[in-house]
C-alpha cells in the first residue's frame, strides 16, 4: 500500500509539473488582433508579381523578388510610405474595408485589394485595375504583393 501511495504521488506531481509549466498563448479575455491592427508597420517587399491579360487570355507575367531595403509601412494614420531601390520613395493612403479588402489610393486613383495572407509576419495582397480601350479590347492587370516582417 504505501509503494502504491508513492507512486500515486509521483504521479500527481509530474502531472502538476507539466500542466503548470505550459505556456499560455494569450492572456485570458485577449482581443485577437483586427486586419487594421495587424496590417500596421513596416513590411518588407518578398515578391511581386503582375499578371496582364488581354481579352481573359493571361498576356505576360512579371514577377520581381524584394532586393534588402524594400519596404511598404502602413501607419496607423491610414497613410503608407513604400520604397523601392528602382523606384524610389512613393507614399498614398489606404483603408481595412473588412477583414479581407482594403482599398489603396495612389497618385489620386484608388484600388481595391484582397487581402490574400495576413499574419504577424507574412502578408499578401492582390489588386485588380480592368480597362477597355476604344476598340473593345479588354485588358486586366492582377498584381500580388508579398511582404514580410
Amino acid at each position: 500500500m504505501k509503494n502504491f501511495r508513492v507512486q500515486f504521488f509521483l504521479i500527481a506531481l509530474a502531472f502538476v509539473t507539466v500542466f503548470s509549466a505550459c505556456k499560455k498563448d494569450d492572456a485570458p479575455g485577449a482581443k485577437p488582433k483586427t486586419t487594421a491592427e495587424k496590417v500596421v508597420g513596416k513590411w518588407n517587399i518578398k515578391k511581386t508579381t503582375i499578371r496582364t491579360y488581354v481579352d481573359e487570355d493571361l498576356f505576360d507575367t512579371e514577377e520581381d523578388n524584394g532586393v534588402a531595403g524594400d519596404y511598404v509601412e502602413f501607419n496607423n494614420n491610414k497613410t503608407y510610405v513604400s520604397f523601392t531601390k528602382d523606384d524610389g520613395l512613393d507614399s498614398g493612403s489606404y483603408e481595412i474595408l473588412n477583414e479581407s479588402s482594403m482599398t489603396i489610393t495612389m497618385d489620386g486613383d484608388k484600388l481595391t485589394a484582397k487581402v490574400e495572407k495576413l499574419d504577424e509576419k507574412e502578408f499578401t495582397f492582390t489588386s485588380t485595375f480592368s480597362e477597355t480601350d476604344d476598340d473593345g479590347t479588354n485588358y486586366k492587370v492582377v498584381a500580388t504583393f508579398e511582404l514580410a516582417k
